[in-house]
Protein backbone atom coordinates (compact mmCIF):
# COMPACT_ATOMS: atom_id res chain seq x y z
CA UNK A 1 0.00 0.00 0.00
CA UNK A 2 3.07 2.20 0.82
CA UNK A 3 4.60 1.72 -2.37
CA UNK A 4 1.74 2.09 -4.38
CA UNK A 5 1.07 5.67 -2.87
CA UNK A 6 -2.92 4.69 -2.37
CA UNK A 7 -3.45 3.30 -6.24
CA UNK A 8 -5.58 0.14 -6.09
CA UNK A 9 -4.43 -0.50 -9.32
CA UNK A 10 -0.34 -0.01 -8.69
CA UNK A 11 -0.93 -1.95 -5.66
CA UNK A 12 -2.41 -4.85 -7.27
CA UNK A 13 0.65 -4.86 -9.56
CA UNK A 14 3.11 -4.21 -7.07
CA UNK A 15 1.15 -7.58 -4.91
CA UNK A 16 1.88 -9.48 -8.41
CA UNK A 17 5.24 -8.44 -8.96
CA UNK A 18 6.85 -9.20 -5.77
CA UNK A 19 4.64 -12.99 -5.98
CA UNK A 20 7.01 -13.27 -9.40
CA UNK A 21 9.92 -11.95 -7.83
CA UNK A 22 9.47 -14.84 -5.22
CA UNK A 23 8.98 -17.14 -7.47
CA UNK A 24 12.49 -15.85 -9.06
CA UNK A 25 14.33 -16.70 -5.56
CA UNK A 26 12.24 -19.77 -4.73
CA UNK A 27 11.31 -18.37 -0.94
CA UNK A 28 9.66 -16.16 -0.10
CA UNK A 29 9.67 -12.43 0.90
CA UNK A 30 7.16 -11.47 2.63
CA UNK A 31 5.47 -12.80 6.19
CA UNK A 32 1.96 -13.63 5.17
CA UNK A 33 1.13 -14.60 8.76
CA UNK A 34 0.58 -11.00 9.94
CA UNK A 35 -1.73 -8.22 8.50
CA UNK A 36 -0.37 -6.12 7.09
CA UNK A 37 2.27 -8.62 5.65
CA UNK A 38 5.77 -7.83 7.08
CA UNK A 39 9.06 -8.44 5.25
CA UNK A 40 10.97 -11.38 6.48
CA UNK A 41 14.55 -11.94 6.79
CA UNK A 42 15.18 -12.86 3.86
CA UNK A 43 13.58 -10.07 2.36
CA UNK A 44 15.39 -7.89 4.32
CA UNK A 45 18.62 -9.31 3.33
CA UNK A 46 18.06 -8.89 -0.75
CA UNK A 47 16.91 -5.50 0.00
CA UNK A 48 19.97 -4.68 1.52
CA UNK A 49 21.88 -6.40 -1.31
CA UNK A 50 19.55 -4.40 -3.70
CA UNK A 51 19.87 -1.25 -2.45
CA UNK A 52 23.93 -1.69 -2.36
CA UNK A 53 23.94 -2.75 -6.50
CA UNK A 54 21.32 0.36 -7.33
CA UNK A 55 23.63 2.88 -5.51
CA UNK A 56 26.62 1.32 -6.84
CA UNK A 57 25.00 1.99 -10.52
CA UNK A 58 23.46 5.16 -9.43
CA UNK A 59 26.92 6.33 -8.85
CA UNK A 60 28.40 5.19 -12.39
CA UNK A 61 25.33 6.47 -13.80
CA UNK A 62 26.01 9.96 -11.87
CA UNK A 63 30.17 9.46 -12.56
CA UNK A 64 30.25 9.39 -16.58
CA UNK A 65 26.63 11.82 -16.85
CA UNK A 66 28.45 14.99 -15.49
CA UNK A 67 31.47 16.64 -16.16
CA UNK A 68 32.75 16.70 -12.54
CA UNK A 69 33.28 13.79 -10.35
CA UNK A 70 30.53 12.90 -7.60
CA UNK A 71 30.91 12.45 -3.99
CA UNK A 72 28.84 11.76 -1.33
CA UNK A 73 28.91 13.41 2.33
CA UNK A 74 26.65 11.99 5.01
CA UNK A 75 26.54 14.05 8.37
CA UNK A 76 23.99 15.62 10.39
CA UNK A 77 21.64 18.30 9.25
CA UNK A 78 24.12 20.70 12.19
CA UNK A 79 27.15 19.78 10.93
CA UNK A 80 26.51 20.45 7.78
CA UNK A 81 25.14 23.79 7.94
CA UNK A 82 27.86 24.80 10.19
CA UNK A 83 30.86 22.47 9.71
CA UNK A 84 30.78 21.53 6.05
CA UNK A 85 29.33 24.02 4.29
CA UNK A 86 31.61 26.91 5.39
CA UNK A 87 34.55 24.41 5.10
CA UNK A 88 33.42 23.71 1.66
CA UNK A 89 31.75 26.40 0.03
CA UNK A 90 35.06 28.17 -1.69
CA UNK A 91 36.87 24.36 -2.24
CA UNK A 92 33.73 23.77 -4.58
CA UNK A 93 34.15 26.77 -6.88
CA UNK A 94 37.41 25.56 -7.62
CA UNK A 95 38.27 24.38 -11.60
CA UNK A 96 37.88 20.28 -12.08
CA UNK A 97 36.84 20.48 -7.76
CA UNK A 98 34.53 17.30 -7.23
CA UNK A 99 30.61 17.69 -7.26
CA UNK A 100 29.68 17.32 -3.03
CA UNK A 101 26.21 15.62 -2.81
CA UNK A 102 25.32 17.05 1.40
CA UNK A 103 22.45 14.18 2.86
CA UNK A 104 21.39 15.01 5.93
CA UNK A 105 21.58 11.14 8.42
CA UNK A 106 22.45 10.63 12.07
CA UNK A 107 25.70 9.45 13.27
CA UNK A 108 25.02 6.17 13.40
CA UNK A 109 22.48 5.93 9.91
CA UNK A 110 25.51 7.45 8.55
CA UNK A 111 28.30 4.86 9.48
CA UNK A 112 25.78 2.11 7.85
CA UNK A 113 25.95 3.90 4.78
CA UNK A 114 29.62 3.74 4.91
CA UNK A 115 29.46 0.40 5.60
CA UNK A 116 27.41 -0.74 3.29
CA UNK A 117 28.81 1.82 0.24
CA UNK A 118 26.03 3.68 -0.13
CA UNK A 119 27.87 7.49 1.11
CA UNK A 120 31.76 8.45 0.26
CA UNK A 121 32.46 10.25 3.15
CA UNK A 122 31.01 10.57 6.72
CA UNK A 123 30.97 13.13 9.65
CA UNK A 124 30.34 10.77 12.77
CA UNK A 125 30.81 11.02 16.29
CA UNK A 126 34.15 8.63 17.59
CA UNK A 127 32.11 6.97 19.72
CA UNK A 128 30.03 5.33 16.75
CA UNK A 129 33.17 4.48 14.62
CA UNK A 130 32.83 0.46 13.48
CA UNK A 131 34.30 -1.65 11.03
CA UNK A 132 37.39 -1.58 8.92
CA UNK A 133 36.32 2.33 8.81
CA UNK A 134 39.15 5.01 8.56
CA UNK A 135 38.71 7.76 11.29
CA UNK A 136 40.15 11.12 11.22
CA UNK A 137 39.37 13.46 13.98
CA UNK A 138 38.25 17.07 13.41
CA UNK A 139 37.14 18.33 16.61
CA UNK A 140 35.70 18.29 19.73
CA UNK A 141 32.45 20.30 21.20
CA UNK A 142 30.59 19.98 24.16
CA UNK A 143 27.50 21.62 25.36
CA UNK A 144 26.39 25.20 26.51
CA UNK A 145 23.75 27.35 27.23
CA UNK A 146 22.90 29.95 24.30
CA UNK A 147 20.75 32.74 24.56
CA UNK A 148 19.52 36.01 22.87
CA UNK A 149 20.64 39.14 24.66
CA UNK A 150 17.08 41.16 23.78
CA UNK A 151 15.42 38.61 25.16
CA UNK A 152 17.09 37.83 28.59
CA UNK A 153 20.09 39.04 31.09
CA UNK A 154 22.31 36.68 33.10
CA UNK A 155 24.92 39.32 34.40
CA UNK A 156 28.19 38.55 33.95
CA UNK A 157 28.55 34.90 36.04
CA UNK A 158 25.94 32.70 34.44
CA UNK A 159 25.25 29.77 36.27
CA UNK A 160 23.07 26.59 35.92
CA UNK A 161 20.84 28.01 38.81
CA UNK A 162 20.51 31.10 36.72
CA UNK A 163 18.42 28.92 34.14
CA UNK A 164 15.79 27.90 37.22
CA UNK A 165 12.44 28.52 36.14
CA UNK A 166 13.81 29.68 32.30
CA UNK A 167 12.11 28.27 28.99
CA UNK A 168 14.59 25.76 27.85
CA UNK A 169 14.95 23.90 24.09
CA UNK A 170 17.08 20.92 23.67
CA UNK A 171 17.49 18.23 21.13
CA UNK A 172 16.59 14.90 22.14
CA UNK A 173 15.72 14.77 25.85
CA UNK A 174 17.67 11.42 26.81
CA UNK A 175 20.62 10.22 27.50
CA UNK A 176 23.22 11.78 28.75
CA UNK A 177 22.13 15.24 28.44
CA UNK A 178 19.22 14.33 30.45
CA UNK A 179 21.19 12.85 33.01
CA UNK A 180 23.51 16.04 33.51
CA UNK A 181 20.67 18.23 33.36
CA UNK A 182 19.07 16.22 36.24
CA UNK A 183 22.43 16.12 38.63
CA UNK A 184 22.56 19.83 37.91
CA UNK A 185 19.06 20.35 38.71
CA UNK A 186 18.95 17.78 42.15
CA UNK A 187 20.27 20.14 44.92
CA UNK A 188 18.08 22.75 43.35
CA UNK A 189 14.66 23.66 44.73
CA UNK A 190 13.19 24.02 41.14
CA UNK A 191 14.80 23.47 37.27
CA UNK A 192 14.76 24.95 34.47
CA UNK A 193 11.88 24.59 32.19
CA UNK A 194 11.82 22.48 29.31
CA UNK A 195 9.43 23.77 26.60
CA UNK A 196 10.28 22.11 23.01
CA UNK A 197 12.32 18.88 21.97
CA UNK A 198 14.03 19.06 18.56
CA UNK A 199 14.72 16.59 16.41
CA UNK A 200 18.09 18.74 14.90
CA UNK A 201 19.87 21.53 17.02
CA UNK A 202 19.00 24.31 13.86
CA UNK A 203 15.65 24.00 15.25
CA UNK A 204 16.94 24.82 18.59
CA UNK A 205 18.56 27.78 17.13
CA UNK A 206 15.87 28.77 15.40
CA UNK A 207 13.91 29.00 18.86
CA UNK A 208 16.59 30.87 20.51
CA UNK A 209 16.42 33.82 17.84
CA UNK A 210 13.27 34.27 18.13
CA UNK A 211 13.22 34.63 22.26
CA UNK A 212 11.30 31.86 22.68
CA UNK A 213 14.19 30.39 24.94
CA UNK A 214 17.61 29.59 25.93
CA UNK A 215 19.15 26.08 24.12
CA UNK A 216 21.41 23.58 24.55
CA UNK A 217 23.50 24.12 22.20
CA UNK A 218 27.02 22.22 20.57
CA UNK A 219 29.73 25.19 20.40
CA UNK A 220 30.42 23.69 17.04
CA UNK A 221 27.37 26.19 16.35
CA UNK A 222 29.63 28.97 18.11
CA UNK A 223 30.41 31.28 15.01
CA UNK A 224 27.19 30.80 13.61
CA UNK A 225 25.12 31.14 16.76
CA UNK A 226 27.48 34.76 17.57
CA UNK A 227 26.87 36.15 13.68
CA UNK A 228 22.79 35.82 14.92
CA UNK A 229 23.21 37.88 17.94
CA UNK A 230 23.46 34.97 20.16
CA UNK A 231 25.38 34.67 23.49
CA UNK A 232 27.07 32.04 25.26
CA UNK A 233 26.48 31.23 29.02
CA UNK A 234 29.82 29.84 29.48
CA UNK A 235 28.69 26.45 31.68
CA UNK A 236 31.44 24.81 32.87
CA UNK A 237 28.75 21.75 33.81
CA UNK A 238 28.52 20.73 30.80
CA UNK A 239 32.45 20.38 29.74
CA UNK A 240 32.53 16.54 30.50
CA UNK A 241 29.56 16.00 28.05
CA UNK A 242 32.64 16.50 25.23
CA UNK A 243 31.86 14.66 22.01
CA UNK A 244 34.40 14.06 19.43
CA UNK A 245 33.59 14.14 15.57
CA UNK A 246 35.84 13.24 12.70
CA UNK A 247 35.78 12.04 8.82
CA UNK A 248 34.94 8.35 8.35
CA UNK A 249 35.64 6.49 5.07
CA UNK A 250 36.73 3.20 3.43
CA UNK A 251 40.43 3.35 2.66
CA UNK A 252 39.83 0.86 -0.45
CA UNK A 253 37.39 2.99 -1.73
CA UNK A 254 38.69 5.98 -1.63
CA UNK A 255 42.54 4.10 -3.29
CA UNK A 256 40.26 4.14 -6.37
CA UNK A 257 38.49 7.12 -6.26
CA UNK A 258 40.10 10.75 -7.23
CA UNK A 259 37.11 12.65 -5.94
CA UNK A 260 36.67 10.60 -2.45
CA UNK A 261 40.49 11.35 -2.53
CA UNK A 262 40.49 14.85 -3.28
CA UNK A 263 37.36 15.70 -0.61
CA UNK A 264 39.53 14.06 2.00
CA UNK A 265 42.38 16.39 1.32
CA UNK A 266 40.20 19.30 2.11
CA UNK A 267 39.82 17.81 5.70
CA UNK A 268 43.87 17.51 5.90
CA UNK A 269 43.78 14.10 5.64
CA UNK A 270 46.99 12.86 3.56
Amino acid sequence: MNAAGGEPTRQSQISRQMKELEGFFGFDLLDRSSTPHQVNQAGRQIAQHTEVFLGSMMRSMDHYTHDRLSVSIAAGESIIQWFLIPTLAKRLTQKNSPRVRFLNQTSSQTVDRLVSGLVDIGVIKEGDRRGNLAFESIGSHYPDALYHPDYFDFGNKPTWESLVGKPLAVQDHRGSLRVTMDRLSGGLDSSPQVIAECTSYPQVLELVMNGSCIGILPRLARKHAENKGCKWMGLKEFEDQKTTIGVAWNKDRAKNSAGIATVLRWFGVK
